[in-house]
């Protein structure tokens, strides 16, 4: 599943199972109850939002286990399937050795697709660095046709990270900025940070593929000895579409399924009395804060007699503005003036508006 699929699946299951939940609860309902029937919940009551819990979780959790399923049922065959060798313990020799096999049981002149396949596999699987590059990027990088060494590849590999996190950064924002994702929506971003941070850790390691030189020795990095142990027969790549089709379904059920399994108990909501007293503790809070900055502010003017005069006179010409300024026609006057001056023009406007009070 390419990184647009993801993201356009992730948008659409954000919105798809409430939608789909309240369709099959009406069948449901006019299925046993019958059409119009008094025996059947009404919206809004508890045994309809507790029904609706129920079709929602059965149909998230079923579709989060048939997604995770499909990603992995349609990883599509890898250069080293291709060739019949097994990641991370194959030699050189082994590949030639298989290649010619390959290539006398799919003739190139008859075989065609599997034929090209084959030599692809072929070619890269013997370069070092292509195969560096396709153990952590996938076949879509080796497209780079000015890619010569493995910083060319790393800097046209790391477009298409910076293309996925920076799609699921906005997908997480409008997500939640239309209210469907409040539920746990700090811990998606902590797990797409912990997510990206693995993967950078993975790509920026390199390959870890066979002993045939290339990417395969060194100190393993967590990330990458993490992934080997959960995921131990894939190759990084697929390892790493795996992961994000992973985070993508934990999104969809801390969004969906979180408040229906875990929701939030009356005894922890708080009231709207509750909420005065919190924000008057606050404000109150925030005033002897005050006090206390004004009261260390002024300690300093102390034996300052000349500055105690001038902050007097400021205060006084604050004091009387903010006086005059509730009064409407004052208001209404300054207003015209100002209105007057900007017409005209003639006036230095700084000097007139400082002689106005």
């Amino acid at each position: 599943m390419s990184q647009q699929s993801q993201l356009i699946s992730w948008i659409g299951w954000a919105f798809i199972p409430s939608m789909a939940t309240r369709l099959l609860q009406a069948l449901y309902y006019s299925r046993r109850y019958g059409p119009n029937s008094p025996k059947q919940p009404r919206k809004g009551s508890a045994r309809f939002q507790r029904d609706f819990n129920w079709i929602l979780t059965i149909i998230v959790g079923l579709y989060l286990v048939s997604l995770v399923y499909e990603s992995v049922r349609t990883i599509e065959e890898n250069h080293y399937d291709t060739l019949g060798l097994k990641f991370r313990s194959f030699t050189q020799k082994q590949v030639k050795t298989n290649f010619r096999k390959a290539s006398l049981q799919y003739h190139p002149d008859k075989a065609g697709q599997t034929g090209a396949g084959i030599r692809a596999a072929h070619e890269i699987l013997v370069d070092p660095t292509l195969r560096q590059n396709y153990d952590r990027f996938g076949p879509t990088v080796l497209k780079c046709t000015t890619c010569k060494t493995n910083k060319d590849y790393l800097k046209d590999g790391l477009k298409h990270v910076y293309t996925f996190y920076s799609g699921a950064g906005i997908v997480l924002f409008l997500i939640n900025l239309v209210g469907k994702g409040n539920y746990g929506r700090y811990w998606r971003f902590i797990l797409l940070a912990v997510m990206g941070a693995i993967e950078m850790s993975m790509v920026l390691e390199g390959g870890g593929g066979g002993s045939g030189g290339g990417g395969g020795g060194g100190r393993v990095g967590m990330g990458r000895w993490m992934m080997e142990r959960l995921m131990p027969n894939l190759v990084p790549f697929e390892q790493i579409a795996v992961m994000h089709q992973l985070y993508i379904s934990a999104s969809v059920a801390i969004s969906q399924i979180g408040p229906v399994l875990f929701p939030k108990g009356k005894d922890k909501q708080e009231t709207s009395v509750e909420h005065i007293k919190r924000l008057q503790t606050l404000t109150e809070i925030a005033a002897v804060e005050t006090m206390v900055q004004v009261k260390s502010w002024m300690d300093t003017l102390v034996g300052q007699d000349e500055c105690i005069i001038q902050l007097r006179r400021d205060l006084g010409y604050m004091s009387l503005e903010m006086k005059l300024g509730e009064d409407s026609a004052f208001f209404n006057t300054r207003a015209a003036i100002k209105a007057r001056i900007e017409r005209q023009g003639e006036i230095d406007r700084k000097e007139l508006l400082a002689n106005l009070y």
